[in-house]
């Protein structure tokens, strides 16, 4: 399978399904990795916009999400549910669209000018 991202096009891509029968409603994602890239996209925005040489930053990937606020934090004993604002007085719950990954816990907010604050709290 190909696959086309703003760093580029990757062919021999592989289209991994993920479902969370758990979650309310269940929870279905779509990953996108290339063969000696690793996670080039996903379903909720996530997309590859640059790889930088290696003898720049490792090549490390560069993740980005369009038109969307990234919300990352550590994997902790304890759970928190984000929440955001407008006007730090009204706060609503963020539903968390994806897993954990890699020992973080990862929330693609889409940009909009409601919601200007953000916040961890204890449920």
């Amino acid at each position: 399978m190909s696959a086309s991202v703003p760093a580029g096009s990757f062919s021999d891509c592989v289209r991994v399904t993920v479902t969370d029968p758990f979650a309310p409603p269940p929870l279905v994602r779509d990953f996108f990795y290339a063969p000696g890239i690793g996670l080039i996209k996903d379903d909720t925005g996530w997309e590859l916009i640059a790889i930088d040489g290696p003898d720049t930053t490792n090549g490390v990937p560069v993740l980005a999400a369009q038109d969307a606020v990234i919300l990352t934090w550590p994997l902790t004993d304890t759970e928190y549910q984000a929440e955001a604002s407008a006007d730090l007085q009204n706060w609503i719950p963020l539903r968390q669209s994806s897993p954990p990954f890699d020992g973080r816990n990862n929330l693609t907010v889409p940009r909009d000018d409601r919601h200007s604050y953000f916040r961890l709290v204890r449920p």
